[in-house]
């Protein structure tokens, strides 16, 4: 390059060209993005949000969101300071009823104080939200201490979690397709009437049965609660939590020949000081 040439410096965007590409960029991505000013009103609303709730920018701009309790809630936690990140709420605008996933945080304006909220929304479709609660609930079943077993309507076992492998000595593999009666070495017959109170609504507790494991002899206390549809009611089958109290019991069998020796002394006591006295 001559060395007389000048160097022109790099291109400078107005403010209002750094908006517009700006916008161009949040219309461009998938997600809802939106914008409130420090009264909640709408600042930005980009095209993603529009096709989610099915309100365009020109008539949410400078307006605050319809009113809903969830909501509200969520925007006072934000004006106090704090960030979400990922909380359910209703699905606002003509394509709802439906729920959307929040993620959002509070920014700062140019004095140093709340400017608003800036926010992202995914919507939650009720099958997604259906098999999180099942991740969740499968996630507590498998940390349990306690041996969780399911049962389908016909006694066969569905579900078989870690800790009934531990207590029955079966894997879950061996133990799923099968009955209790073929799976659990039972000193006590399984009661043939369980199925038929569950069948009719009943819950079960405080049923105690006898086992054989590893040479072993093991007390169980069980409980049982039929799982039936919540819109119909239709008997899906049957949830059962078993645990091992063998120990319990030898406790309490302890401390009660303990009181029936202590009660015998104090007879004999007794009957020695009257003698004594006579």
């Amino acid at each position: 390059m001559p060395v007389d040439e000048e160097v022109r410096p790099s291109a400078q965007l107005s403010d209002a060209e750094e908006a517009r590409l700006l916008m161009a960029v949040f219309d461009a991505c998938p997600f809802a993005i939106h914008a409130f000013d420090a009264d909640l009103r709408v600042v930005l609303w980009n095209r993603a949000t529009e096709q989610l709730t099915g309100l365009s920018r020109a008539e949410m701009l400078g307006k605050p969101l319809p009113d809903d309790p969830e909501l509200a809630a969520v925007l006072a936690r934000l004006r106090g300071g704090q960030s979400l990140n990922g909380v359910d709420l209703p699905l606002i605008g003509p394509r709802g009823p439906g729920r959307v996933r929040l993620y959002a945080v509070p920014w700062i304006g140019d004095s140093a104080l709340p400017g608003g909220i800036a926010a992202v929304a995914v919507e939650v479709s009720e099958q997604q939200r259906a098999l999180e609660a099942s991740a969740r609930l499968a996630s507590v079943v498998n940390a349990s201490a306690d041996a969780i077993v399911g049962l389908d309507p016909h006694g066969i076992i569905s579900a078989w979690n870690p800790a009934a492998e531990g207590l029955f000595g079966h894997p879950a593999a061996d133990a799923i397709g099968h009955t209790m009666r073929e799976v659990v070495d039972s000193v006590d017959p399984w009661r043939s009437d369980i199925d038929a109170r569950l069948c009719a609504g009943e819950k079960i507790t405080g049923f105690v049965q006898r086992i054989r494991r590893k040479g072993q002899t093991v007390d169980l206390a069980w409980s049982f609660a039929g799982v039936r549809d919540d819109s119909e009611g239709v008997f899906l089958g049957t949830s059962a939590i078993a645990r091992d109290i063998t120990v319990d019991l030898r406790r309490e069998a302890g401390l009660a020949r303990a009181a029936d020796r202590a009660r015998a002394l104090a007879a004999v006591s007794g009957a020695l000081a009257e003698a004594s006295l006579d």
